[in-house]
């Protein structure tokens, strides 16, 4: 798989987890028919593709903003590690990966909220593209810390507080999705 499909893949998915009703199904149905998209991957995007599409911005409050039917399923990864919605610590670690990337965060956007993260991790990938020598190590293990020491353990957390949404949830679906996307990302870093 080439790093450019893996990309729109990451902005696909960065863009679903970070505007509440956003789904480009057309960027899916790409990475479905793609020979290079393992089983782990086929399987939830065909349940994000197949499963209902009208009213995800009102199922996005009730799992992310509001926790209407279950607990709050928070996308920051500050609330994950301390329990607060800005930790400062955090915020400095990933401060250092976005300067990298090029990328000034916006101030509507937590820098570690996981939509926000997903796409940094895109643009390191375009960066990692055309950069050589020290540059191109420096972006390749940026891009490892924020898979490994970020977004793994943020997305194992969300998809636990979306386990009691059932397996045809789009967003249980989409989770369960991007981390096989983190795994070829990982092995495209390794």
């Amino acid at each position: 798989m080439s790093r450019a499909t893996l990309t729109g893949l990451l902005e696909a998915f960065g863009e679903l987890f970070l505007v509440p009703g956003a789904f480009q199904a057309s960027r899916f149905e790409a990475a479905l028919k793609s020979e290079w998209a393992p089983g782990s991957l086929r399987d939830p995007l065909q349940c994000m593709l197949t499963g209902p599409r009208t009213g995800l911005d009102v199922l996005y409050a009730e799992h992310f903003l509001h926790g209407f039917r279950r607990p709050t399923v928070h996308l920051q990864a500050s609330a994950h590690r301390t329990g607060s919605l800005l930790d400062p610590g955090l915020l400095e670690e990933l401060a250092g990966i976005y300067a990298l990337a090029g990328i000034e965060p916006v101030d509507v956007v937590h820098p570690d909220h996981l939509g926000a993260m997903v796409l940094l991790l895109g643009v390191l990938l375009q960066r990692l593209q055309v950069a050589e020598g020290p540059r191109a190590d420096v972006l390749e293990f940026a891009a490892r810390d924020l898979v490994e020491r970020h977004l793994g353990p943020l997305l194992a957390d969300i998809q636990k507080g979306l386990q009691d949404a059932g397996p045809k949830d789009p967003y249980r679906a989409a989770a369960d999705a991007l981390e096989s996307c983190l795994g070829i990302c990982g092995r495209v870093l390794a």
